[in-house]
């Protein structure tokens, strides 16, 4: 019985960790010959002043760049609608101050995007930085 509940709600309980455990790893990251600054959670007012949350954002170690990233455990993810939410949040994100942005998905399984700019982390990715 016991193990049953776990494992309805298993990945529920991973999603917390690995968002945390992206966090962490980002400092350790190069993405486009940038390397970031630590990450952090942000939530706020977007520049269309509704309430917003970006699960992983930091500045580059140089503040020419904001990695951008969403965070997502789970075995089956919708690509156009993760390319979507991604995009709208990094429109209406409202510190950008003209900075370039660097968007990246956090995700359980890579996945093929039809945006070649956004990156794509699973765990293999964020393991080989946090060894």
């Amino acid at each position: 019985m016991v193990w049953l509940d776990i494992e309805l709600h298993l990945d529920h309980y991973i999603s917390g960790i690995w968002e945390n455990l992206c966090r962490k790893a980002v400092p350790r990251l190069e993405i486009n010959g940038k390397t970031f600054n630590p990450a952090s959670r942000w939530w706020g007012a977007g520049a269309d002043r509704k309430p917003m949350e970006i699960d992983v954002l930091a500045e580059s170690t140089d503040k020419s760049t904001l990695l951008v990233g969403e965070v997502k455990w789970s075995e089956t993810v919708n690509g156009d609608e993760l390319e979507n939410l991604l995009e709208q949040k990094c429109r209406n994100f409202p510190l950008s101050h003209d900075k370039m942005m660097v968007k990246a998905l956090f995700l359980k399984k890579k996945i093929v995007l039809r945006d070649a700019n956004i990156h794509v982390l699973a765990p293999d990715d964020i393991v080989a930085v946090s060894v």
